[in-house]
């Protein structure tokens, strides 16, 4: 029988520079079918599950690393730190009134911020104040920094595979590595801020709703076709017939 060692370095590679979703599938399955040397007690019998947690791990340490500038050293450190988690569609990384005491990072999937406006005819519409995808930071600044219950809801539109990591773990870290720690954490409060503030700013740009549509494609092409009408609708602050027009209308 061959040593599954020998096949690691490939396949990690091959994880790690597949292009699009059906390559990546694929190598998943190539992965799943290796015959694995029971000697070899640092690899699961779970490959699938094994490779693609290295995979969303190693998206973690390199916005660490890379996007914040700290260096491969560093961000191993602290991503370390961090706890997997997976979140299935539809369900809720946090619930409005619930306590949230966690950082959250998206290395796959979708989500949405929202909360909900009574309307003139007694119905509840849900605004959205948010995008997550992946490669971004989130928190509830409500509970997080002000302990206090959460004021919106967070739900899952893609499956999400996150990491998460504690408020606790977060002061004990200040406490203990506090130059570098907290230089993380402040660059992940200014991504954070810079993303809420978008929404703000498409607004503020035109008061016509076609502007804003075309502000929110315009900043974020990849988002418009993994989103629903309902749900651009609801960031813009229109209803769908209303986006359905402008779509018909705009250069977009």
């Amino acid at each position: 029988m061959v040593s599954s060692a020998s096949y690691f370095p490939v396949l990690l590679w091959l994880v790690y520079l597949c292009g699009t979703e059906e390559i990546l599938s694929e190598a998943f399955k190539a992965i799943d079918g290796i015959i694995f040397d029971p000697t070899l007690e640092c690899l699961t019998l779970n490959t699938t599950h094994y490779f693609k947690d290295v995979y969303f791990m190693e998206l973690l340490k390199n916005t660490i690393a890379y996007r914040y500038k700290m260096g491969m050293e560093m961000a191993e450190e602290i991503a370390e730190l961090f706890i997997s988690v997976s979140y299935p569609k539809h369900s809720f990384m946090i619930q409005c009134n619930d306590m949230s005491n966690r950082l959250f990072y998206i290395s796959r999937g979708l989500a949405r911020e929202y909360y909900y406006i009574q309307e003139e005819d007694s119905l509840e519409e849900s605004n959205t104040t948010q995008f997550l995808r992946e490669g971004d930071f989130y928190f509830s600044m409500d509970s997080l920094f002000e302990n206090k219950p959460a004021q919106c809801y967070t739900q899952i539109i893609e499956p999400v595979k996150a990491y998460i990591i504690e408020r606790e773990t977060i002061e004990r870290e200040l406490e203990r590595s506090p130059i570098y720690f907290r230089q993380f954490i402040n660059f992940v409060l200014r991504d954070c801020l810079i993303r809420q503030n978008q929404r703000i700013s498409i607004f503020m740009k035109s008061r016509r709703s076609i502007d804003r549509y075309e502000n929110f494609v315009k900043e974020h092409p990849e988002l418009s076709s993994r989103l629903s009408d309902k749900l651009i609708a609801s960031y813009l602050g229109i209803n769908s017939s209303t986006l359905s027009r402008i779509r018909s209308k705009s250069k977009f």
